[in-house]
């Protein structure tokens, strides 16, 4: 797997993660949709990141 698809992956990992949810509700204090919209802007910018240039 190259190593560019690996940092990837590992970044979505880390963006849906139950302690990501849980940093941002319990610990910054976030509401339901505040959470929500920051996790899409966090897997977005994976996404984005990864699409090769045309």
């Amino acid at each position: 797997m190259p190593a560019d698809r690996l940092r990837g992956i590992n970044a979505l990992h880390a963006a849906t993660d139950v302690y990501t949810w849980k940093l941002l509700r319990r610990d910054l204090r976030l509401s339901r949709p505040e959470t929500t919209q920051t996790m899409t802007a966090l897997v977005r910018g994976v996404l984005i990141r990864d699409v090769p240039d045309s």
